[in-house]
Parts: C-alpha cells; structure tokens; sequence
C-alpha cells in the first residue's frame, strides 16, 4: 500500500516561484498543449537555468498541468525527468533545464557530422546503447507503476549534462485503475 503524499510544501525539493523571480530568455520547444521555455531563475544568490513549460490552449491548461504535475510530483525513477516545482498562478510546471536537448535533436546532429565526416560525437555507439537502456529502464519503471505515458517520441526523451536519458512530457498520460489490463482511448487527433 502507498502512502499518502506529502503536501507540496513538505516535499524536498518542490517549491513554488513567483514570477518576478523568473526572466525568460526564449522558446525551445512546442507541443500540441503549449510551449516550453528557457528561463533563468534568481534566487538572490545567484541564477539558475530552468525549462518552464507553459500550458496555452485554454481548453487544456487545467487537466494536462493537472496530470503532468501529479505524474512528476509521484514518479521518482532517474530515468524520468525532475520536477522543481510550479509558478504561483499559472500553469506552468518548473522543470530542469538540459543543455544537451532531446533525442531528435541528438540524433540530427549524428547525422549531420556523419554527412560531414566528422566521426567525433557525444552520440556514439555507447552512448546510443546506454539511451535505449535508460528508455527501457524508465518505461519499465512507468509500466511497473501503472504509468502509461502515451507520448514516446524522439521529442520526448531528453539529455542530462552527462548524457543520461530522461522521459519527459506526461501530459497526456495515464494511471491504470487496479486490475484494469489496459486503456483505450477516443477521440485522440
């Protein structure tokens, strides 16, 4: 049996920020839902980068920030990404910020040093092995919790500073119900 979440004010690390703490610097990325946003953050002491995903279509902003912030709040695997926290009358999820992007973005450089014949690259055959374990690791981390993520794409699956993957956009999950087998969907364009 789980035990009942703590409140977000007792959990290390989740915090609240407040917008006049926060610049944005500019987009890096779109989705069907919204955007996400490089941002920096000053906590007196000194400035941090974070990504800051932004809920826009105002059909959506209230359940898939409701569902990505209550996946990211419960779901604790290092293959899955970190949520840092919230921003106080928005909704925006405050996440961490990876300098070495996603998967698609890995992969167009491969191709484009390949056609170059520049062999030297952080995405080389260890590193792509090491990414289809950690993929596999998370999934099996989010099956094994009745997490099904709906959304794994090359867009989806990000780089930490050390190269290490990390699933991300839980949008549009879901958690099983107990005993349930499986899930449809309806109406999905």
């Amino acid at each position: 049996m789980k035990a009942e979440p703590k409140p977000i004010s007792q959990q290390q690390g989740i915090k609240p920020y407040f917008e006049n703490e926060i610049t944005i610097l500019r987009k890096i990325g779109e989705g069907g839902f919204g955007e996400v946003l490089l941002a920096e953050y000053n906590d007196k002491d000194e400035i941090e980068e974070i990504a800051i995903k932004k809920m826009n279509r105002l059909e959506y902003k209230h359940d898939c920030f409701e569902t990505e912030f209550k996946q990211l709040f419960e779901l604790k695997h290092e293959n899955i990404i970190s949520l840092f926290g919230f921003v106080v009358n928005q909704p925006w999820i405050v996440l961490p910020f990876y300098k070495n992007g996603s998967l698609k973005n890995q992969l167009e450089l491969y191709n484009l040093n390949l056609k170059n014949k520049n062999i030297q690259h952080q995405f080389g055959y260890d590193t792509r092995m090491k990414s289809l374990q950690g993929i596999w690791e998370g999934k099996l981390y989010l099956h094994d919790n009745d997490v099904i993520h709906r959304d794994i794409k090359p867009d989806n699956i990000l780089f930490d500073n050390e190269m290490h993957v990390k699933i991300a956009d839980f949008g549009i999950s879901r958690t099983l119900d107990p005993g349930k087998a499986h899930i449809s969907t309806t109406n999905m364009v």
